[in-house]
Order: structure tokens, then C-alpha cells, then sequence
């Protein structure tokens, strides 16, 4: 899962829509978020983020158990 915030200005959006191609491409299950008014590492801005924190974190929670979870 790559989450990418909109207002990055130290990372281009078209090198995470590159990479999330290139493993599409290589058969990964790739998954980009792009979090609206959001910089690098998450720094906020004056707006509220867009998924906010808790959706974020519920969609981060899935992945991981998509991927991690063992099934028993």
C-alpha cells in the first residue's frame, strides 16, 4: 500500500503513480491512496485530511490483514 499526500512537495505524484504501475506490472497488489491536503510524511495543512486519520488507518488495518493475516 503506498498513501501519498497531495500536498507533497518533496515527492513528485507521478513517481508513486509510477511505482504503483510497475508493480501492478509485476503482479503486486498494489494499492494508492492519495490523502488530500496532506504534504510529506504527513504534515498537515489548514484542512482537515481527506480520508481522514481513522479511515486511513481502517484502510492500512485491511491491507495488513489482506497480506499479513494468517488464516487459521
Amino acid at each position: 500500500m503506498r498513501v501519498y499526500g497531495d500536498m507533497d512537495r518533496l515527492v513528485s505524484p507521478a513517481q508513486s503513480k509510477e511505482l504503483h504501475e510497475k508493480l501492478k506490472v509485476a503482479g503486486a497488489d498494489s494499492t494508492l491512496v492519495v490523502v488530500q491536503n496532506w504534504g510529506h510524511g504527513f504534515a498537515p495543512s489548514d484542512k482537515a485530511p481527506e480520508p481522514d486519520r481513522k479511515e486511513l488507518c481502517r484502510m492500512i488495518a485491511d491491507f495488513f490483514d489482506k497480506h499479513l493475516l494468517k488464516e487459521k
